[in-house]
């Protein structure tokens, strides 16, 4: 039980960290949409700050390389819901991000170094969802969206291995038709 809060806490303070914009140099296309450069070395960071305060072993290639691919994979499903005419409403995202907060307002903060992480930057966690994560919690509600658009769609109800198939497929389709800026995102990393 304590794992698994902790893992959600993580998952959590990931989410955090990415959406938060340090600066905006560089930026690594994968069209349609693209991915900062910037959200990649974030997400690395706070990998490593979630390991180093597990006593894990360092980021190596592997996590580098599994980051990137959850972050294609996002980017995939997010094309892949726009396709398909999924659209959010401002009330959908600002209940996601409320209810966001709540859930890491039931965790000890302290412990992966949120609370000094936003009194170093003067901020609010209400500050910081609204704004420099709203556009990555109206990814997520997106995403959200499509699981449900497609398990409605499913022969049988809950059959989570046809919904993962069809993930796959999305994901397949978006690195195939965008394997040369990933192969070169890639290289830039790993």
């Amino acid at each position: 039980m304590q794992k698994t809060k902790l893992l959600v806490l993580i998952v959590i303070v990931i989410i955090f960290f990415i959406g938060f914009q340090w600066s905006t140099k560089g930026y690594v296309f994968v069209p349609p949409d693209l991915i900062e450069k910037e959200e990649i070395d974030r997400a690395i960071a706070i990998t490593t700050h979630q390991m180093e305060q597990l006593d894990e072993a360092e980021v190596n290639q592997d996590v580098k390389e599994n980051i990137i691919d959850s972050l294609i994979q996002q980017k995939a499903l997010v094309a892949e819901a726009k396709d398909r005419g999924i659209e959010v409403s401002e009330e959908m995202v600002n209940k996601k991000i409320n209810s966001t907060i709540e859930r890491m307002k039931e965790f000890s903060s302290d412990e992966l170094g949120l609370t000094s992480f936003l009194k170093e930057k003067g901020l609010t966690i209400e500050e910081y969802f609204q704004n420099y994560i709203r556009g990555q919690m109206e990814e997520r509600v997106l995403i959200d969206k499509l699981y449900q658009e497609m398990e409605k769609k499913l022969e049988a109800p809950r059959n989570y291995r046809e919904l993962d198939q069809e993930v796959q497929s999305i994901v397949n389709e978006f690195r195939e038709m965008h394997q040369e800026e990933i192969t070169e995102l890639k290289e830039q990393y790993l």
